[in-house]
């Protein structure tokens, strides 16, 4: 199959010859004070309506770092305001929603999950659920139930507990005489 070219493609700079000030994030922002663009979204995202939806949102698993981002993006793109305010102001933000969240009862995924996570959490799911299984055919409490209670809820506070790596100290360096004329050993 032969692909005709494309003629109404832009050509190369020519982004830089278009008018000055063309798109809004070209022009002087809405808000450039800190304290100023954390109100403006607070307003905005306060309204019942919003905090509605956003729950929606997060209750499906939609990771909230990306919410605040595509927010504070949105912002800079129409001129609101600077990316660097929307660097200053995205902590701030998504603790926000994230406590208000959390006090509504939302599940929230701060960071999206990745593949390896999800495996884990499905053969943890899938383990517990063979675990249950076993003690409902079990015939009465005995030493062999107790052992799979222990490990069911070893499975169930495992998909629980984030993993962490452990911290390994490294040794502090002796100090080393600094100056342009101190002697290096070599």
């Amino acid at each position: 199959m032969e692909q005709t070219p494309n003629f109404e493609a832009p050509i190369p700079g020519q982004s830089l010859t278009s008018e000055p000030k063309l798109y809004p994030w070209e022009t002087p922002p809405e808000i450039d004070k800190v304290s100023d663009a954390i109100a403006f979204y607070i307003k905005r995202i306060s309204s019942q309506e919003v905090v509605d939806d956003l729950f929606v949102a997060l209750e499906e698993g939609f990771p909230l770092n990306i919410l605040v981002k595509s927010m504070l993006t949105t912002g800079v793109m129409e001129g609101v305001h600077t990316v660097d305010i929307s660097l200053v102001i995205a902590p701030v933000l998504h603790e926000y929603i994230l406590g208000i969240a959390t006090l509504d009862g939302v599940n929230v995924n701060e960071r999206p999950v990745t593949k390896a996570q999800m495996l884990e959490r499905k053969e943890n799911a899938r383990l517990a659920s063979a675990i249950e299984r076993s003690l409902e055919k079990a015939k009465g409490q005995d030493e062999g139930s107790e052992l799979l209670e222990e490990a069911l809820s070893f499975v169930q506070n495992v998909e629980k507990e984030p993993e962490e790596a452990p911290v390994e100290e490294e040794p502090m360096p002796e100090e080393q005489p600094k100056g342009l004329m101190s002697r290096r050993e070599v």
